[in-house]
């Protein structure tokens, strides 16, 4: 993908930042999520199953994907801050750009979502779909801990 900016010259055409493919990564990938799988779905009565939850292995499944997000989210902002200084360009361009292609990328598949969910009139978020909308869900979870049927997206 392309992006636009404008120079004192007209416009300059830079790549957005992508990684190569890391087939590496797929294969962390894959490990997070069947130590997730597996801590979720494994019979209880198991010998495994209580090994996994002794390990937890979910929750290193879960923390194995945030540090894979974090090396891939570190990798396209110091790519963005060579191509901002190659071209002469404030920083703070870079970290705008990056903001704005996340914004693109993840607030319209969420609203989908939260959109189905409260037309499908599933009760929790239909109740609390104000809070799910302005990202405040954390904040109803502290303020009302005693809710029933506090599940949320």
């Amino acid at each position: 993908m392309l992006t636009k900016r404008k120079k004192k010259f007209g416009s300059v055409w830079i790549p957005s930042t992508p990684l190569p493919h890391m087939l590496q990564l797929d294969a962390l990938r894959a490990f997070a999520v069947l130590a997730v799988l597996v801590s979720h779905f494994s019979p209880t009565s198991t010998k495994f199953f209580t090994l996994a939850r002794l390990i937890d292995l979910g929750g290193l499944g879960v923390r194995l994907f945030f540090v894979l997000s974090g090396f891939l989210i570190t990798g396209i902002l110091l790519r963005s801050k060579r191509y901002c200084e190659k071209d002469g360009l404030p920083v703070l361009h870079a970290f705008r750009q990056f903001y704005a292609r996340r914004v693109l990328r993840i607030f319209p598949l969420f609203y989908l979502v939260l959109g189905l969910a409260a037309a499908l009139n599933i009760p929790p978020v239909r109740q609390t779909f104000l809070w799910h909308a302005t990202f405040l869900t954390n904040f109803y979870i502290k303020l009302f801990p005693n809710q029933q049927n506090r599940a949320v997206l």
